[in-house]
């Protein structure tokens, strides 16, 4: 089981990875010196909202899941 558990973790931080890269590249991509245009800069403010939302979400499940507890624990 602890083996599954690693896998699962180092696979959802590949994820977790390969994303913010992404956003970072299109970032440099919409941007200019100032950005290119109005809908540019729409675009990279959404994108980075989402990303960062995403991101800060699974790192606290990942958390909370590390220290022992679930998200999804009842007690009766």
């Amino acid at each position: 089981m602890q083996t599954f558990y690693v896998e699962i973790y180092s696979s959802i931080t590949v994820i977790l990875v390969s994303v913010n890269v992404n956003q970072f590249i299109v970032y440099c991509k919409l941007t200019g010196s100032p950005y290119k245009n109005k809908r540019s800069y729409q675009h990279v403010k959404q994108l980075s909202i989402v990303c960062g939302v995403w991101t800060l979400g699974f790192a606290i499940k990942l958390l909370t899941v590390a220290f022992g507890r679930t998200l999804f624990y009842i007690e009766n």
